[in-house]
């Protein structure tokens, strides 16, 4: 989506990494999250309202987001 300069996400992740954390999950299937995704209690309309960073200590909220982009992080983040 563009929100947050790629450096603020790569410092990110490695705070995340340095601290032992995941930034994958594995076990579940991009479509299970999908669905349990139309359940969260931010879901209006049948549009998940996002809460997003446009910055650091930045947050935005938006109901805009393609499924396409949704797709394309969960195709990143959950792993066979």
């Amino acid at each position: 989506l563009g929100l947050i300069p790629e450096e603020v996400v790569e410092r990110q992740r490695k705070l995340i990494e340095a601290f032992g954390l995941p930034i994958a999950c594995s076990g579940v299937s991009r479509a299970d999250v999908l669905k349990a995704m139309e359940l969260d209690k931010k879901v209006r309309q049948r549009a998940v309202k996002w809460v997003l960073l446009e910055d650091v200590g930045r947050a935005a909220f938006r109901s805009d987001v393609p499924l396409e982009d949704v797709e394309a992080v969960l195709e990143e983040l959950v792993v066979p």
